[in-house]
């Protein structure tokens, strides 16, 4: 009796019993989140955007995946031959509602601020092993334990409501902005599952499997409808801000955004802790994702509930992936700044962005930033963006990541930003124009 599985499918006993919930959200992940900062100025905005990608998972494994389309052979050996021995996988996406509106000017603080979002983040940090295991079976592998430490899934969906105060010091030539935040969250879903100490071994002539794991589990199970979902956890952060600009029109932003929690609670949190070996031997096993029969201590209901059998309905914390971000703009003159920034997401695998782009403006009305960025989801990356105005109307869209288009197996990344503000007129003149967000 034989262990070899049918390698026409593309999941494995590896993914039944060492990754049973490791994929099991990812239709929810297609999308990627930015946020930016909004104006210091009265104003109202609307804001959406995405990311998807990965340094060694090429864009076109990534649109077949997630497209649902067959992963062929060549496919599959292409990918598996340009990952590293640890790899990482991003998804970000946002929609956001923003509004800027002044206080009196007797108040110490100049203007309160709030919005709206929607976020959605998806982190996933794999070795090379694992991967040829889930997408290629474990036929190559017989006679030989393969280990994994470090892997893990953590996919999160929450939403915001932000208010906040800012605060300028002004000069004749210097303005310092300062602004600060505080939110409300609250969770829709949530799934974490990280394998701390791993093996797999198949037995030379396959007749047995040896399974050795150690991982934990935090999964938010909510069968109500999608309205109710966005109350199964809470939980609060704060942001900080400080901004310079002078009117030679050189610019400088520092921030730390979304410093916070989401506490999933009882009865929907779900808490699943793992140290066990699962030893299997006399059963004929033809196609893991098709077991019938005779198999009934192998079959996928008999791994849920032998897995069911450790979990415990409590609640528990989740610290909220924060953004560190820091943009410098020098001015050549009135036409042309250069600009360098770093941003770098806390508690996720993600490395940090260096970037650097070039703002031209091209006429009054128009300003075109080329750039390149290096980090993140993804190496180094081209793209194009632009900031439009009409009177008092401000458009900013574009992307980072436009090389991928244009040649897939050199770049990684696929993702868009596009923001809408209208300023409110309070018939006050400024020495300052409204500070360009950052744009990566």
């Amino acid at each position: 009796m034989t262990f070899i599985l049918n390698n026409k499918k593309l999941k494995t006993v590896g993914i039944q019993l060492i990754c049973f919930f490791f994929f099991c959200q990812l239709s929810y992940s297609q999308n990627a989140v930015r946020w930016q900062w909004p104006f210091t100025e009265p104003s109202i905005g609307l804001e959406t955007s995405y990311f998807i990608g990965s340094p060694t998972l090429q864009d076109d494994f990534i649109k077949a995946y997630f497209d649902g389309d067959f992963l062929n052979e060549s496919l599959k050996e292409k990918t598996i031959s340009n990952l590293e021995a640890e790899n990482i996988f991003g998804a970000h996406n946002n929609f956001k509602i923003t509004f800027v509106l002044p206080l009196p000017k007797s108040s110490f603080v100049n203007n309160f601020f709030g919005s709206l979002s929607n976020k959605s983040v998806l982190d996933l940090s794999f070795e090379k092993p694992l991967f040829e295991l889930v997408f290629l079976g474990n036929e190559p592998f017989t006679g030989e334990e393969l280990f994994f430490s470090g892997n893990s899934f953590y996919f999160t969906n929450f939403s915001q409501i932000k208010g906040g105060l800012t605060y300028s010091l002004n000069t004749a030539e210097r303005m310092h902005n300062f602004a600060v935040a505080a939110a409300l969250n609250t969770g829709t879903r949530h799934n974490y599952f990280e394998i701390h100490e791993g093996g797999f071994f198949t037995a030379t002539d396959a007749t047995y499997l040896d399974i050795k794991l150690k991982a934990e589990m935090q999964w938010v199970n909510n069968e109500s409808d999608d309205l109710l979902k966005i109350f199964n956890g809470f939980g609060g952060g704060l942001d900080f801000y400080y901004g310079y600009v002078c009117t030679r029109g050189n610019r400088f932003h520092l921030s730390v955004k979304d410093v916070g929690y989401v506490y999933w609670s009882k009865p929907h949190a779900i808490v699943l802790d793992v140290d066990t070996s699962i030893y299997y031997d006399g059963i004929l096993i033809e196609d893991i994702l098709d077991i019938r029969g005779s198999t009934e201590r192998f079959n996928k209901d008999t791994l849920t509930e032998e897995f069911g059998k450790l979990t415990s309905n409590e609640g528990f914390w989740h610290v909220l992936p924060g953004a560190l971000q820091a943009y410098y703009s020098y001015a050549i003159n009135h036409r042309l700044n250069l600009g360098l920034g770093l941003q770098h997401y806390i508690n996720l695998s993600a490395k940090p962005v260096y970037y650097f782009d070039m703002g031209y403006k091209a006429f009054p009305w128009l300003t075109v930033l080329p750039g390149i960025s290096y980090g993140g989801y993804s190496n180094l990356a081209a793209g194009l963006n632009a900031e439009i105005n009409y009177k008092d109307y401000y458009c900013y869209v574009g992307s980072d990541f436009l090389t991928s288009f244009v040649n897939s197996n050199m770049f990684s990344g696929r993702g868009i930003y596009l923001r809408i503000i209208k300023k409110i007129n309070t018939h006050e003149k400024s020495s300052f124009n409204p500070e360009r967000p950052i744009i990566q």
